[in-house]
């Protein structure tokens, strides 16, 4: 169905540094669960950034479980699809995740996340109360705060990159870093 990006395509979309956590596939709560032990256990020294990283990973993934247009079956189940990484370099990590988005919500997405970048953290907070009391638009699952708690966790700009795939559809990437 989509033209997918090769494996050099994703090494090159990623910091430089150590690949603590690589997944891409059908993500579960199962492999949501798994995953995020494993995050908690490689980076239970630095409890600030594991707390932090463990967060985010668990909002970006929820995102990838709500909205990815990309799914699998399996008998009577359907599980959406998406790629994610925890790449840890000497300064940061980075929380990397992937997955197929239909064009007509790219923009919104994008504009979305380069509005985040321009707000500080008190405006971001204020932005986060101010959704959660609105109710979710028609193509939402949730409140609509999940990139906005990882941009004030981070206290760093949301990444973005996008990757066109066919006619109606793209990769989209959000890299969501985390000093370490």
């Amino acid at each position: 169905m989509f033209s997918r990006l090769t494996t050099l395509e994703h090494h090159n979309l990623m910091p430089q540094g150590r690949v603590l956590v690589s997944y891409t596939g059908p993500v579960t709560p199962v492999v949501v669960t798994d995953i995020s032990r494993d995050i908690r256990t490689k980076l239970s020294e630095n409890y600030e950034a594991s707390r932090k990283v463990f967060s985010i990973f668990l909002e970006l993934a929820q995102n990838i479980q709500f909205y990815s247009e990309e799914q699998v079956q399996y008998a009577d189940c359907k599980d959406r699809v998406g790629t994610m990484y925890v790449v840890e370099t000497e300064k940061q990590y980075a929380v990397i995740c992937s997955n197929t988005v239909k064009d007509e919500d790219m923009d919104a997405l994008t504009k979305g996340c380069r509005m985040l970048n321009l707000l500080d953290a008190e405006k971001l907070r204020r932005l986060k109360r101010i959704q959660r009391r609105r109710a979710p638009n028609e193509k939402s699952k949730g409140a609509g705060i999940g990139i906005i708690q990882a941009a004030i966790l981070s206290s760093n700009p949301l990444q973005i990159h996008k990757h066109k795939l066919c006619s109606n559809y793209s990769f989209f990437t959000l890299s969501v870093l985390v000093d370490r």
